[in-house]
């Protein structure tokens, strides 16, 4: 018997993710927040967070949650296939942060000799005999209510099953402003309580919107996918290295700002 009902199933399939209300009792909050013991890996001044690298390498609460049967039977109803952990960190959000929208199921590139592309193989998504193979999957665990006005999680309807690139808004492009602060008509919010979980098809194009209100937001991640997936790392495009060579993953917010950079 799968972990999610059919009816979350539905929901991950339509929305590109489902949220699992009170997924984690005061046990696995406790759990989850065993992380913050440590000093953070990692500050990002320029959007307002902190980020602890691979907590369950350090914390056994955290990898007795993430390698457990709840979270990995999350992953597995979604993925179908024996899986693997790929990535696992946490984050603190304060008073001004933000997380850039990014991945998004359609790239729209042109390949050296102007081969075009606009698939995204790496997130895809696929049906078939009744079951989802999902090749990237992240559950989002909120470890502290976030209200509308707290930074909620946010995407663009539809975009994990789009079929062409996101035509981002000239005031992104110039950088006037986030795409989560545009009023965008496709853009939609998810406030969470403490406890909850977002199940994520990370081909969805989703980031953060800005936290308007004071004290931290706190999540823990965790990503899965089929056991033949890597785990997660930054790859360059072209290092002159069949064995180690990437892809550009353009389809991010701060890969269309004018100059370039983030």
């Amino acid at each position: 018997m799968t972990a999610l009902t059919r009816e979350q199933l539905y929901a991950y399939d339509a929305q590109g993710f489902v949220r699992l209300e009170g997924f984690l009792d005061a046990a696995g909050l406790a759990a989850a927040r065993s992380f913050l013991d440590a000093a953070p890996d990692a500050a990002f001044p320029d959007t307002g967070l902190r980020r602890w690298e691979a907590p369950h390498h350090r914390h056994a609460p955290v990898r007795a949650l993430v390698t457990g049967t709840a979270f990995t039977g999350a992953a597995r109803a979604v993925i179908n296939q024996p899986l693997r952990l790929l990535e696992c960190y946490g984050h603190e959000s304060a008073r001004g942060a933000f997380l850039y929208m990014h991945n998004g199921q359609t790239l729209d590139q042109i390949w050296e000799g102007g081969i075009h592309a606009s698939r995204h193989l790496a997130y895809r998504c696929e049906y078939h005999d009744g079951r989802l193979y999902t090749s990237y999957v992240k559950l989002i665990a909120y470890l502290t209510d976030v209200g509308p006005d707290g930074g909620p999680f946010c995407y663009i309807e539809g975009s994990h099953k789009a079929q062409f690139p996101f035509p981002w808004p000239e005031a992104v492009r110039t950088r006037r402003t986030l795409l989560s602060e545009s009023g965008h008509p496709m853009l939609r919010t998810v406030p969470v309580r403490a406890g909850d979980v977002i199940v994520l098809n990370e081909a969805l194009l989703h980031g953060a919107s800005v936290r308007k209100c004071d004290g931290p937001r706190l999540l823990l991640a965790a990503s899965y996918g089929p056991s033949f997936m890597t785990g997660w790392r930054r790859l360059e495009r072209d290092p002159g290295d069949v064995e180690t060579a990437g892809y550009a993953d353009l389809d991010d917010e701060v890969s269309f700002y004018e100059d370039g950079d983030g």
